[in-house]
């Protein structure tokens, strides 16, 4: 008979989401704190009593008690056994079982539990040390030079190991195999054949998983030296790369964005100041699988590293990954070159909090970089440096608006007319575009090339008045059919329509894509900057509609603006002329008081 280890079926249910597993079966909708409810799939009902708890991962119904984890779930609504919903659910995340014969898979299950348990002895030995003689450098290290409290440190289980060459292994071998510790790398050998522990005279920081089972430590000199920080290596049951210190406690945390940091004391310091939705990376540059554990988790992540070169670095690497999974990411600027540990000492948790709020969003912290980068050594600006590195930014983005407005704002900046700066852009995007491909004949795109059309303005309207059909009934929020791109008119006459009668629902805005032709693919590309959207951001619907409808508008007005242009090259007479004159000089100060207003919307929404 075929048995599954535990520490894959931990795995397994590590990475499938209860919330997204049970999402593909049944509407789920937040009625606050981690609890989501939507219709029960087990028993008929018409109010919804089945709920999700996303902090502690498990479904349960008060109609018909049906209840258990992500693997019971599947179990029962898919009426398979436990094998077969551990393998489905694994496949669903793509995980190799590898299902051996029972014996040699309880061998290895036995080795599992007492990895697990070695761990947790290792931990009890680093505590006790850190609260004896011989921790008393380790002791004053975190306490008076770092700062943190005895009571945090407890919480976060930080020890000591002492300077000794077999302290650890002599104490833990009395029970365990060496094998074990030299797995867990707790334990090695040298050239010799002499065993002689990894971790010494350094402070110990246990590494927990999410579901705050031990996993791995993390060792920090209190002195100078090389290598500040060592960690266990990669073993059977831990990974660094997939893994996030301190998100055992920050997934409990109520507030709807996760602070990334990159070291365990940053992390710490913040969980003593309140910050307890702070998280930290384990030694490497963030990783693809350590950006998907925290889109799981929250939409938006702000970046919280040292502001050093290194720290610079990592960010951008950072803010890379996390917009690839649809992250909301935005950076933190940290003064005088401070970490956010001696930050937070030195000013204050309320002082930290005006940090947070005046995080950038990834665009700005690329000019700001570009801006420090520009600056000569007199203190001065190197103008020409600044507006090549910054229109070489803009180049790279995809809206037009957007370019509109951070030319704007650079052209003030510098004292250059906006019409050049634009110039440049155009220039820079032409030269990176290449030769421009052959028009296709508006009759002949597919439904699918329409969802090119689909930007973000449109979506974020959207996702508002899917959330609130009632916006239609405000004047200022009441969008039509023409301010949307040309490609979605057709559809958006249909969503209004039903808005207007309060019928519009995330269902009958698929369907409606359904009957367009381009239902699946055009589904899959826009569901997921649904599922990005803030808490925060629907909280304030209204404000992020109306943005979103006056940059739609500035599209418009644009296109408008275009054909203009085009009209004014094209007369043939001074009185044509002089009209596509007129309309392109009530065009350019309808776009302006519309980038005003945009303007207002951006620095009020944050």
């Amino acid at each position: 008979m075929a048995f599954i280890p535990q520490n894959v079926i931990d795995e397994v249910i590590a990475r499938n989401s209860i919330e997204s597993v049970v999402g593909d079966y049944v509407r789920l909708e937040r009625k606050g704190g981690q609890n989501l409810f939507g219709l029960c799939p087990f028993h008929g009902e018409k109010t919804p009593s089945f709920s999700v708890n996303t902090n502690k991962q498990f479904f349960y119904c008060f109609g018909c008690h049906a209840g258990g984890n992500v693997i019971k779930f599947i179990q029962m609504i898919e009426n398979l056994n436990f094998p077969d919903a551990v393998a489905f659910l694994a496949k669903r995340v793509g995980i190799e079982l590898d299902l051996e014969d029972e014996p040699e898979a309880r061998k290895k299950q036995l080795e599992y539990k007492q990895m697990q348990a070695c761990l947790l002895d290792a931990a009890r030995f680093f505590y006790h040390s850190y609260k004896s003689p011989q921790g008393r450098a380790a002791e004053d290290y975190m306490q008076v030079k770092r700062r943190l409290s005895p009571a945090i440190l407890t919480t976060f289980g930080v020890g000591y190991a002492p300077d000794s060459w077999d302290a650890l292994s002599s104490s833990l071998l009395k029970t365990y195999p060496e094998k074990i510790l030299l797995d867990l790398g707790l334990m090695r050998k040298s050239s010799r054949g002499k065993a002689y522990d990894f971790f010494r005279d350094r402070v110990m920081f246990p590494v927990f998983d999410h579901l705050g089972r031990l996993r791995a430590f993390g060792g920090r000199i209190m002195g100078q030296g090389e290598a500040k920080y060592i960690n266990s290596p990669d073993s059977r049951i831990y990974n660094k790369g997939k893994y996030l210190y301190a998100l055992n406690f920050a997934r409990k945390d109520s507030r709807d964005f996760l602070i990334l940091t990159e070291g365990y004391i940053d992390t710490i310091a913040l969980h003593e100041a309140g910050f307890t939705n702070a998280v930290a990376g384990l030694g490497t540059a963030l990783t693809p699988s350590q950006a998907r554990l925290l889109a799981q988790y929250s939409n938006q992540v702000i970046l919280a590293y040292d502001a050093d070169g290194a720290g610079r670095n990592a960010a951008l690497k950072a803010l890379d990954l996390l917009t690839r999974e649809g992250v909301d990411c935005r950076i933190l600027v940290m003064p005088n070159g401070q970490d956010p540990d001696e930050f937070i000492h030195e000013n204050g948790r309320e002082r930290f909090q005006g940090l947070l709020n005046q995080a950038l969003p990834a665009l700005d912290y690329q000019i700001y970089l570009a801006k420090q980068a520009a600056a000569t050594s007199m203190g001065s600006l190197d103008i020409l440096a600044y507006q090549e590195q910054v229109t070489d930014l803009l180049a790279q983005e995809a809206s037009p608006v957007v370019r509109e407005l951070y030319a704007d704002r650079l052209a003030k900046e510098i004292s250059i007319s906006p019409a050049s700066i634009l110039q440049v852009i155009e220039k820079k995007r032409v030269k990176e575009a290449g030769p421009s491909p052959k028009a296709v004949p508006s009759q002949e795109r597919s439904p699918v090339s329409a969802q090119l059309e689909f930007d973000q303005a449109s979506l974020t309207y959207l996702n508002a008045l899917i959330e609130d059909n009632s916006l239609l009934m405000r004047p200022e929020l009441r969008a039509e059919a023409e301010d949307f791109p040309v490609s979605m008119r057709d559809i958006m006459a249909q969503a209004l329509a039903l808005g207007h009668k309060g019928k519009l629902t995330m269902p009958d805005f698929l369907s409606l894509l359904d009957q367009a032709g381009a239902g699946e693919k055009l589904s899959a590309s826009i569901l997921p900057y649904f599922s990005r959207l803030t808490k925060a951001k629907l909280r304030a619907r209204e404000d992020y509609a109306l943005e979103a409808l006056r940059l739609l508008r500035l599209d418009r007005l644009n296109e408008q603006r275009e054909e203009a242009l085009q009209h004014i090259a094209a007369a043939s007479d001074a009185t044509s002329k002089q009209e596509a004159l007129n309309q392109l000089n009530n065009l350019n100060l309808a776009m302006s008081k519309l980038r005003n207003e945009v303007q207002d919307d951006q620095q009020k929404n944050g």
